[in-house]
């Protein structure tokens, strides 16, 4: 059974200056540096967080808005192979995998824009269903929320 959640209600965890490696405070997603460097148009902070993930050579301003580029004109489709994994604490529903990719539905879908949640996967964005895309792939359902 899927469980809707808003952007607006999603938390990231940011690690902080002086804190030990793996210390992260927890933040709303509208505070992530990734989603503020988007909103700003500010690759020189998207630059200086990227340095604290797991894979840092590959997490670049380039590749960050070619993500950008691809959900804004397709969709987010779940069904390409990058699992974004959300949990409830009991408090707050936390982006463990794929801060990036909700940082920039939360950009594009605003706080009120939802996300579809089955077991700890974000299954897609509600919203009105899409066309396949056009590489033929008619298998893939595409969801996108009403921009505003």
């Amino acid at each position: 059974m899927a469980t809707t959640v808003r952007l607006g209600d999603l938390y990231i965890g940011i690690p902080e200056s002086g804190k030990a490696p793996g210390d992260r405070a927890r933040r709303p997603i509208q505070e992530s540096p990734y989603y503020l460097a988007l909103k700003n148009n500010d690759a020189g902070l998207f630059k200086r967080y990227a340095k604290w993930t797991s894979t840092p050579s590959k997490n670049t301003w380039a590749n960050f808005m070619s993500v950008h580029d691809s959900i804004r004109r397709e969709g987010y489709r779940a069904e390409r192979g990058h699992p974004v994994v959300i949990i409830h604490d009991g408090t707050h529903w936390q982006v463990v995998n794929g801060h990036h990719r909700m940082a920039i539905l939360r950009k594009l879908h605003g706080a009120d824009g939802k996300i579809q949640i089955a077991g700890k996967y974000v299954k897609g964005v509600v919203g009105v269903a899409a066309p396949a895309p056009a590489s033929g792939h008619a298998s893939y359902i595409q969801r996108r929320v009403r921009h505003k």
